[in-house]
């Protein structure tokens, strides 16, 4: 996985509905079987936020938060 080596962490305890943390599952589970690498929880979450940054700033994400 590629991350910021030096880049501080914060932990913290949070809550998703069920169908979001399915969405992380099969995106851990996708990452996985594509990479071959194992990844946590927590990495996957980095990965689609990192994800929905680079969407966001190349502008293809509309402005109600949906994908375009």
């Amino acid at each position: 996985m590629n991350q910021v080596r030096n880049e501080a962490v914060v932990f913290r305890q949070v809550a998703f509905p069920v169908s979001a943390f399915d969405h992380l599952k099969d995106y851990l589970r996708s990452y996985e079987h594509k990479h071959g690498v194992k990844i946590t929880n927590s990495q996957a979450l980095a990965l689609i936020l990192a994800e929905h940054k680079q969407a966001s700033a190349a502008g293809l994400l509309v402005a109600t938060g949906g994908a375009a």
